[in-house]
């Protein structure tokens, strides 16, 4: 079906990128003739179609009516009378270069990133997005355009298409955006555009998959990526809470309660790990450490708290981290000796518990009995909030952090509270942001520090492996869990995220040793 007064101007060669079946836009827009040679007012290519002889959801380019050598993009539905989803601002064309579209891409690029940041509504997009760091002759150029045009597309879909036509749309954008491919553009993309931006980014796409509903978003939600620095691996994750996987059951009533619902599903699980490595050359092994350098977990609200307190139950209703656990492997293995694990560190402690005793003493000659006796009790406990453990499985080093329930010492992410608990005023996950003794940060997160998580594990590799790049497997899972703090309330539930990731080394003689994790004969060997 095809709207008065628009061409088509698809074209095998360049309509689809591989298997992701998202047309290549960016090679569409700059294989177009120049525009006084177009026979019609505007041209377009088809994005999806639900079926044959359906309306299609297409990307349209058209001759502004008002301003000379300038085009308006859109995304419609091709519709007798389409209905227009979104435009852009008016991009200027330069029909005096061989490349009349270039700027044009790039103005429009920028119109994509402002308008992915526009559906957060809880930051404002960057002032300093005109100075992003990529420019039209970036190799990557290309691959970033086409990357903002499907998550554009995507939110554009999600907040303004039509339900007949809005499923197959995110299924097809999902496939995209899912794609190992596409994966690593966003990678690079993320790195270009600089961490504040990169974390308004992920944000709005949180938001927008956190509206799709159940189902679909579970597919699309969880993202992460890892880059080497200078010494150090950092991985960073993103998932929204409505995304993560259930454990188990939840417990108590919450599918009634819109307002609790809302504010737990409107958080969204920030991570990033920094792991410190070093060499250390012998006569015939090499020595690969690997310690914490940083690891931040934050639960984030998508929302504004003003609209988190008038339509839920409250920014401090919201899940915590319960576990993290962490797995480094070096994938080929076959010139592993052995794997060495150091010293857990200790945990901050506190007490908790009761006093009793007793006490004997004599009265007054002038009193009844002349005896006077007090029974009193001592029963006190050391507790830690956080329980660090180190092991070795195969070749892989292992790293786990466990949140303690403070009443019982049970593991939190593993464990329910009883109904008896959860009304006691005082117990430690009431007023768990205020309280003085809190696991976690202010704002609700927690920070694993190199100071206190310094010692890490070691892997001795033959001596063939020098000058060799080699790759190693990060993987883990993150558990969060929600348990009432202000609201009155007996549900709980945890959920968790997995994540895995490739990074490389070079097993060059460029490195340093750590001393404190090169010493002989400590840890264990596995």
């Amino acid at each position: 079906m095809k709207s008065q007064g628009e061409g088509s101007w698809d074209n095998p060669k360049f309509s689809y990128m591989g298997s992701c079946s998202v047309p290549d836009i960016w090679t569409w827009i700059n294989s177009l003739p120049q525009s006084p040679q177009w026979e019609t007012d505007s041209l377009s290519i088809s994005i999806c179609s639900p079926k044959p002889n359906q309306p299609a959801l297409k990307f349209s380019i058209k001759k502004h009516p008002l301003l000379s050598n300038s085009v308006v993009f859109s995304l419609l539905i091709d519709l007798r009378f389409p209905i227009i989803l979104w435009s852009s601002n008016p991009c200027e064309l330069n029909p005096q270069t061989l490349k009349p579209y270039q700027q044009t891409t790039f103005s429009l690029f920028l119109n994509f990133i402002t308008h992915v940041l526009h559906y957060s509504s809880n930051t404002k997009p960057s002032p300093t997005i005109v100075n992003v760091h990529i420019t039209p002759k970036d190799p990557k150029f290309p691959e970033f355009f086409n990357l903002c045009f499907a998550s554009m597309s995507l939110c554009v879909c999600i907040y303004e298409a039509p339900q007949d036509i809005r499923n197959i749309c995110l299924r097809t954008f999902q496939r995209h955006l899912t794609h190992n491919k596409s994966k690593q553009t966003q990678k690079h993309f993320l790195q270009a555009i600089g961490s504040n931006l990169e974390e308004q980014w992920m944000r709005s796409l949180a938001l927008a998959i956190t509206n799709i509903g159940p189902g679909i978003a579970l597919e699309l939600g969880p993202y992460s990526y890892a880059t080497p620095i200078f010494g150090a691996w950092k991985l960073r994750l993103y998932c929204p809470i409505a995304a993560m996987k259930q454990v188990g059951e939840s417990s108590g009533e919450c599918s009634t309660d819109d307002r609790l619902l809302f504010s737990l599903r409107h958080h969204h699980l920030e991570t990033v790990l920094q792991l410190r490595y070093s060499l250390a050359f012998q006569h015939n092994w090499v020595d690969v450490f690997m310690s914490i350098d940083n690891i931040r977990c934050d639960i984030v609200p998508l929302v504004t708290d003003a609209l988190l307190e008038r339509r839920g139950a409250g920014e401090e209703e919201k899940h915590f981290p319960s576990r993290i656990s962490l797995y480094v492997t070096p994938i080929d293995d076959a010139n592993l000796l052995s794997v060495s694990v150091f010293k857990s560190s200790d945990n901050p402690t506190h007490e908790i518990g009761t006093e009793r005793g007793i006490e004997t003493g004599f009265d007054a000659p002038q009193s009844y009995f002349g005896v006077k006796v007090s029974a009193t009790d001592s029963n006190s406990m050391s507790m830690k909030p956080w329980r660090f453990e180190q092991s070795a499985e195969g070749s892989s080093g292992t790293m786990s952090w466990f949140l303690h329930d403070s009443m019982d010492g049970r593991e939190v992410f593993s464990s329910r509270p009883s109904k008896m608990t959860l009304i006691q005023p005082k117990v430690w996950f009431r007023d768990r942001y205020c309280n003085a003794y809190r696991p976690f940060t202010k704002q609700g997160g927690v920070v694993f520090a190199r100071d206190e998580y310094g010692e890490g594990i070691a892997w001795r590799l033959r001596k063939e492996v020098k000058g060799m790049l080699t790759n190693w497997e990060i993987k883990g899972s993150v558990y969060v869990t929600y348990w009432p703090n202000k609201y009155r309330t007996f549900f709980c539930e945890t959920k968790f995220v997995e994540f895995q990731e490739i990074v490389q080394l070079g097993l060059v003689e460029k490195s340093f040793c750590e001393p404190s994790m090169a010493k002989e004969g400590t840890g264990l060997s596995r």
